[in-house]
């Protein structure tokens, strides 16, 4: 569900991303949606099992030792506090991973590697 809820950061970074791989910016080489799509997909898979992992951790914890946090009653803090973490991980992914995939982008545009 973190992904979900930042779809519209994914499509800022999206914005971004077609950027940086399409204007000339006085590089000549371009990079087509196909050269990224594997990045993109790699990306989205580790982001879910790290958000899955850390969610079910933090649930359990919660759930081990529930606390009050927030303002929501203590019979629902695990699954809050489960939700709050996959957020959190689908923004940190979208902005760790999109900072890399960018510097990416502008070093194989620069003909530094080849995607």
């Amino acid at each position: 569900m973190g992904a979900v809820a930042t779809w519209h950061v994914c499509a800022i970074a999206g914005g971004f991303f077609s950027i940086i791989a399409r204007i000339p910016f006085g590089l000549a080489v371009k990079i087509s949606a196909a050269q990224l799509t594997p990045y993109l997909i790699i990306g989205a898979i580790t982001s879910f099992v790290i958000s899955h992992v850390f969610s079910k951790n933090a649930k359990k914890q919660t759930s081990d030792n529930p606390y009050f946090k927030y303002a929501v009653p203590l019979e629902y803090q695990a699954g809050w506090e489960a939700c709050n973490i996959r957020n959190l991980s689908g923004y940190a992914s979208i902005g760790i991973g999109g900072a890399n995939l960018s510097v990416v982008m502008i070093a194989a545009r620069a003909g530094l590697f080849v995607l």
